[in-house]
């Protein structure tokens, strides 16, 4: 009996919460965002309570949904990249040293260039790929380094040119 109780209670708490956090507008459940009021104060607090306006939280039981909208999450986070700037720097490139962050910048790298977006850029901004250039084209190679690469090219070369016959 005492377990019947106690679930009985915890449902009629989350229950209200529930009730306290929703009401129907024109037929449509709508939500508050804990944070509406602080970020966007001239708009109203109370938001269409899905998946689209709110991200999925399994920890909330009441409804499944966080309790700030995904608008006042983004604002949140981009105040938070403001005011520690060089700590995002700092996780950012520890992120992209690990290798799920090498996987996911190679990743992105191939979809640009199978968009083409990044040679788009490169032709629209010559000036900015001619100082890139300039910068990156200082390579500390011996010159027999380089003389040894040339002899591989020209091997290279010539086995397409002149294909090996199997004897």
């Amino acid at each position: 009996m005492a377990s019947a109780k106690l679930l009985a209670t915890i449902e009629r708490k989350r229950q209200e919460k529930f009730d306290k956090e929703h009401k129907m507008i024109d037929g449509v459940d709508h939500k508050f965002c804990n944070k509406h009021h602080i970020f966007f104060p001239e708009e109203s607090p109370w938001i269409i309570a899905t998946e689209e306006y709110f991200y999925h939280n399994d920890k909330n039981k009441t409804d499944g949904l966080h309790p700030e909208c995904k608008k006042c999450g983004s604002k949140k986070a981009y105040i938070n990249i403001v005011e520690n700037y060089d700590r995002f720097k700092e996780d950012l490139k520890t992120y992209r040293q690990s290798e799920k962050g090498r996987k996911q910048e190679k990743e992105k790298h191939i979809r640009l260039k199978e968009k083409g977006t990044r040679k788009n850029w490169w032709q629209s901004h010559p000036d900015k790929l001619k100082v890139y250039n300039e910068k990156h084209r200082n390579h500390d190679i011996l010159e027999s380094e380089w003389k040894a690469n040339q002899n591989i090219l020209t091997l290279n070369v010539l086995i397409v040119v002149f294909p090996l016959k199997n004897i």
